[in-house]
């Protein structure tokens, strides 16, 4: 009778679950029904389902799981390595811990020494890299690539950065034909190739000062300080305060500048010789 009876609960459950629209409270209720004919079959049966095997409770996914793990775990201690590999999961599991409670206390450490962040080490690649951007370009010093009397400079550079005084001190000696200007996106600033060919001289200022001297004659003593070497020591004097007030802003640069020609002009009409 009871056979009978789970063969119709079963061609019933079919028949509900192939319908275009399922009563899923229909088939809850028919499975239930199910589930209890076969458990009352192996109850009178000496504990044997309907299929001839011995009866288990159905299980929900996370039960079979936890069963296939633990059978597995009986079958290796079975064959003599279970001990093994519950030692390397917890020798695994330790190690874990205290990579964690090592890297907790020193946070803890560097917040409390008043960082609030990272240790010390980890912060020491960022802190190098903002101090090797705050330091000026280096003078180029290896052999040229220009060649002889070429001036290069940099066109997507800002202005400060252009070879715009020693164009101006070469205009002024008349030697502004004798140089070749080109570009170059690879260079940071700007460089001169010094006529003898054996390597170049980078920088505004000293661009401006090697033509001066070079090709400069009456027109352009005076930019050196005229034959005087006092005279010549107080223009350089003045070469080296330009430096320092080109870099600040604009705004500070232009009141650093006003109040130091006012100062200096009170007495004279020339900040070095006379007319």
């Amino acid at each position: 009778e009871l056979r009978s009876k789970i063969a119709a609960l079963g061609d019933s459950i079919k028949q509900l679950k192939s319908s275009s629209e399922p009563d899923t409270t229909a088939i809850g209720t028919a499975v239930a029904a199910l589930l209890e004919a076969k458990r009352s079959f192996a109850k009178n049966n000496g504990g044997i389902g309907v299929d001839g095997k011995e009866w288990q409770e159905p299980m929900t996914k996370s039960q079979k799981k936890k069963a296939e793990k633990e059978a597995k775990r009986k079958a290796l201690e079975a064959a003599g390595g279970g001990n093994q590999v519950s030692e390397a999961n917890a020798a695994k599991k330790a190690a874990k811990k205290a990579e964690a409670k090592a890297k907790k206390a020193a946070m803890k450490a560097a917040a409390k020494d008043g960082g609030g962040g990272p240790p010390a080490a980890a912060t020491k690649a960022p802190e190098a890299q903002k101090q090797a951007a705050a330091l000026p370009p280096r003078p180029m010093l290896t052999k040229s690539r220009l060649r002889p009397n070429q001036i290069s400079f940099n066109p997507n550079v800002s202005l400060e950065d252009r070879p715009v005084v020693a164009l101006t001190v070469a205009i002024l000696a008349g030697s502004i034909v004798d140089y070749e200007l080109i570009s170059d996106h690879t260079r940071p600033g700007c460089a001169l190739g010094l006529p003898s060919g054996n390597g170049e001289v980078s920088g505004d200022l000293a661009m401006a000062r090697f033509i001066a001297k070079r090709d400069g004659g009456g027109s352009t003593s005076a930019l050196l300080g005229g034959p005087s070497e006092e005279d010549a020591a107080h223009m350089d004097q003045w070469v080296d305060y330009a430096l320092s007030v080109s870099k600040f802003g604009l705004a500070r640069r232009a009141l650093s500048v006003q109040r130091t020609l006012d100062s200096v002009l009170v007495s004279g009409t020339y900040v070095v010789g006379h007319a």
